[in-house]
């Protein structure tokens, strides 16, 4: 709790951005104290996944690659703006 907390996340994307460094969190957490860019992980759904992975092998199955991962990226446009990173390539 004293190495990983909010204060301290918060601080690291402040300076990271003020030295023009993009940050990639792991949460809404980070989009929102200004991330450039988080994966937003549904661990519930992947849970699931995972679990519906080892019941076909156990039931002899084979280990297909999931398609697609429970999981959603978002940018954080006005980091990406304030970097100048160029274009994101979704079409903005």
């Amino acid at each position: 709790k004293t190495i990983i907390s909010k204060a301290v996340i918060q601080h690291v994307i402040k300076r990271a951005l003020q030295q023009r460094i993009p940050v990639v969190g792991y949460n809404q957490f980070f989009y929102d104290s200004g991330a450039t860019l988080a994966f937003i992980i549904d661990y519930r759904k992947v849970g699931q996944q995972v679990a519906g992975k080892i019941d076909t092998i156990l039931n002899g199955g084979y280990c297909e690659p999931l398609s697609p991962a429970a999981f959603d990226v978002k940018i954080n446009d006005g980091a990406w703006q304030a970097l100048q990173l160029g274009d994101k390539g979704d079409g903005a």
